[in-house]
């Protein structure tokens, strides 16, 4: 059988997706375990008035990375190397995709160019392929088409409960949850 393929999702994984968009909207902070998947929900943007000031690269390119994400992204790529590391991103809105690009530059650049953009994640699912994802849907959706899953705790997912006040999850904890899907 050959080495499985690992897949890591950006925004809400290796990004900070949330906070980012919070703050280019100039809205205040939400407590991490009050986070929930359609956020701006809460502050009356639609849709269109969400994603509309997000459509700039720059806005991509300059999202922090999420601590413990990136903690684990750095124990699986020292474990299989680069060359089974991938990502597999939802081109989101216009400007997004750049944006995404220059932000694996600037952040992971040894592994920068393994990326792969859209959003029916599951067209690319086999058994040799692990998607490491916040999104239940997208997990859900994988592991149907004949993939591997790994979804990251976040107080947007039914894995909720494994974060911490911070709203970090374990990256150690969830490593061996990989290693063992490999």
């Amino acid at each position: 059988m050959r080495q499985p393929v690992i897949f890591f999702d950006m925004d809400g994984v290796l990004a900070r997706f949330v906070d980012g968009s919070l703050a280019r909207h100039g809205l205040p902070a939400i407590p991490p375990h009050d986070i929930n998947w359609n956020f701006y929900d809460r502050f009356g943007l639609s849709d269109p008035e969400f994603w509309k000031p997000l459509e700039d690269s720059a806005f991509w390119a300059s999202l922090e990375p999420h601590g413990d994400g990136m903690d684990l992204f750095g124990r699986v790529l020292a474990h299989v190397g680069p060359e089974r590391i991938g990502f597999l991103s939802s081109p989101g809105c216009r400007g997004s995709v750049d944006g995404k690009k220059d932000w694996l530059s600037k952040h992971l650049p040894d592994v920068a160019k393994n990326h792969f953009f859209g959003v029916k994640k599951e067209m690319v699912a086999a058994p040799c392929k692990l998607l490491i994802d916040d999104h239940d849907p997208n997990i859900d959706k994988f592991a149907a088409a004949g993939g591997r899953t790994v979804l990251v705790p976040r107080s947007w997912n039914r894995r909720r409960n494994e974060i911490d006040a911070e709203g970090r999850f374990d990256p150690e904890a969830l490593f061996s949850e990989v290693v063992s899907k490999l």
